[in-house]
């Protein structure tokens, strides 16, 4: 119920305050809602100690209404993005070349038949996936890309689920430049 919540948080506030001042903590911080029969709020409670003579501390209440607001408005649009992937049966990646990380939505995922705890997430582990037959050919593109802001990546290439099942995928990609004309993402 709405009482036990702030119960809930009413006491999370009240054990950080207390390890302020035990000494136990340099710092605490809690969000909350504050809500109203008119308007949902949400404030970040920030506590530091106060270095006076009697000690103590300082506790400072900051407006997040507007991140909150964002944050679910965002949620809900990649669950929207997420299921539209699901029903149309197409992925999307973002490759930052500069770190070498490599980001699939869930739907490459399911294509490639992948596990995201066993995927080690770099451009090496994907061209694992890709039929030997056919990596070569993948490189070069994904090569030209990075080095011909004119070239559009548009290729269709087979991969190799862990189960062995052979499947045609057909990628697009763009990727951005940086200054010098450096590559540094690829989606």
């Amino acid at each position: 119920s709405a009482s036990d919540d702030s119960d809930s948080t009413a006491e999370m506030a009240l054990r950080g305050i207390q390890a302020l001042l035990d000494g136990s903590r340099v710092h605490f911080e809690l969000e909350y809602p504050c809500h109203s029969p008119s308007a949902q709020r949400w404030f970040l409670m920030r506590v530091i100690p106060f270095m006076g003579e009697k000690g103590g501390v300082v506790v400072a209440h900051t407006d997040i209404t507007t991140r909150k607001k964002a944050e679910d408005e965002l949620r809900i649009k990649e669950g929207m993005l997420e299921e539209s992937q699901m029903i149309a049966h197409l992925g999307s990646w973002d490759w930052d070349i500069l770190t070498k990380k490599l980001k699939w939505s869930n739907e490459v995922f399911r294509i490639f038949e992948i596990s995201p705890q066993t995927f080690g997430a770099t451009y090496k582990d994907f061209l694992e996936c890709i039929h030997p037959d056919d990596r070569e050919s993948v490189r070069a593109a994904v090569n030209r890309s990075l080095a011909d802001p004119a070239f559009d990546y548009n290729i269709m290439h087979r991969i190799i689920t862990p189960d062995g099942i052979e499947k045609i995928v057909r990628e697009r990609g763009k990727v951005t430049f940086v200054e010098r004309g450096k590559a540094s993402h690829m989606i």
